[in-house]
């Protein structure tokens, strides 16, 4: 599901998503979160004591992942990341989805495919991240991936008409809250 909530601008759609509708799903993240800072925390202290006593064949256990249910910023390689180590689902939330469509290859100088990912992630596709180093080497055969976030309706209508030549059908996957 992809979400857009339009709301006139100084309503307050901040405090009304963050604080009304998303603030179960927020302390969910942080229970994750706090989980996490947990296990790393074991981690790190069983790695250094097994390091400092030298002890012959020692393999440490395998470094925790962060599980996560709402991401607020990131990527769309940090999001496929996220929905790997949490395939019941994922929301991406943006309180402004005007700085979400204008980000879009913000991180590679030569353009990107940041919508053509996006797009892809809307339909349920697989996911996928191979790296030439091997450093990540991520797949999942669907993906259940939901972009929710604020916009006010004028801004919308300005993004609308900017992209009218598009054809990609970007906009046709939301469901439009007013």
């Amino acid at each position: 599901l992809w979400n857009a909530n339009i709301f006139d601008v100084g309503v307050g759609k901040s405090p009304i998503t963050e604080d009304g509708v998303m603030a179960p799903l927020l302390e969910w993240e942080a229970q994750y979160h706090r989980q996490y800072q947990h296990e790393l925390e074991e981690y790190n202290i069983e790695a250094k004591q097994k390091w400092k006593s030298k002890e012959e064949g020692f393999t440490p256990r395998k470094m925790p992942t962060a599980e996560h249910i709402l991401i607020k910023k990131g990527t769309p390689e940090a999001c496929i990341k996220a929905y790997y180590n949490n395939q019941e689902g994922l929301i991406v939330f943006h309180d402004e989805l005007k700085a979400f469509f204008k980000g879009f290859n913000q991180y590679k100088k030569s353009g990107g495919d940041d919508r053509d990912v996006w797009l892809s992630i809307a339909s349920g596709a697989g996911l996928s991240i191979v790296r030439a180093d091997e450093t990540q080497n991520l797949f999942t055969p669907r993906s259940a991936i939901s972009l929710v976030g604020n916009i006010q309706y004028n801004v919308l209508q300005d993004l609308i008409k900017a992209d009218e030549d598009s054809g990609d059908g970007l906009w046709s996957r939301f469901l439009f809250y007013n």
